[in-house]
């Protein structure tokens, strides 16, 4: 079997039979290399083998080393920046918090992302609830909701409709009182007819003007996001100022002249 038997019958083996391959202490070598290394066939004496086996062992220990380290920094890391743990912050990182004391002031305020927080902040708004409440009054800022509830809107919706109604309120009326104007000025009247009369409705209809002038003059004054709206309130305004101005005008002097 290639060993001598003297070998064999010193170490313990039988030189009658053929036992080469064998490995009685489990090393990995066979009696024959064991000879051949001039080993002890009965004790373990391979120890690469036994750094083979130590390999994914030592890399399991690497490995769990390497993952305590990194949950460690990035928990660090996490109360650093003012949250409990990683787990805690990933969330918040996530609506775009990076400070604890940002996500928790914001939390107090009704806010979970950080944009629409800073969002509501830049449009002068301070809780999440009052932003809310402008917005679903029609409201893009605070500055705009105080000025439109300070003219008696609590709904900009509901402001545009009362500014469009007045709008053609005013221009019916300023059309009549047009017609009332041009047709005194033509100064054809029968003898039957006295242009005091006339000049009496002229009046009427000016007084009939004045309130819901102050009121459109006052509405006017906020402007809409509609600019085709803006600009025919702006030439109806105008037009208004002028025709009553023309209009009180000419009363008086057509009065003078009908009294004389």
């Amino acid at each position: 079997d290639g060993m001598p038997d003297g070998w064999e019958y010193y170490n313990n083996l039988n030189p009658l039979i053929d036992d080469s391959r064998k490995d009685f202490d489990n090393d990995g070598l066979t009696n024959l290399e064991e000879y051949m290394k001039d080993k002890n066939p009965f004790k373990w004496d391979n120890w690469i083998l036994i750094i083979y086996w130590l390999i994914p062992v030592e890399i399991l220990i690497l490995g769990l080393i390497v993952f305590v380290s990194f949950r460690f920094i990035r928990n660090k890391r996490a109360r650093d920046r003012g949250f409990l743990s990683f787990k805690d912050a990933k969330p918040k990182r996530e609506a775009g918090f990076y400070f604890g004391h940002l996500y928790f002031r914001a939390k107090e305020l009704g806010f979970d992302d950080y944009k629409e927080w800073k969002k509501a902040l830049r449009l002068g708004f301070t809780t999440f609830e009052e932003w809310q409440d402008a917005k679903n009054n029609g409201f893009y800022t605070k500055r705009e909701q105080i000025d439109y509830v300070a003219k008696g809107f609590s709904n900009y919706e509901i402001f545009v409709d009362t500014l469009q109604k007045q709008l053609n309120q005013i221009t019916r009326l300023n059309n009549q009182l047009l017609a009332l104007v041009i047709n005194v000025s033509a100064e054809d009247y029968s003898r039957d007819k006295d242009p005091i009369q006339d000049l009496e409705e002229l009046k009427n209809k000016i007084m009939e003007i004045e309130p819901l002038y102050n009121s459109f003059e006052d509405s006017s004054e906020l402007s809409t996001r509609n600019w085709i709206l803006n600009r025919t309130v702006k030439l109806e305004r105008e037009r208004s100022e002028e025709l009553r101005r023309k209009a009180l005008f000419f009363f008086e002097e057509k009065m003078w002249d009908a009294i004389k």
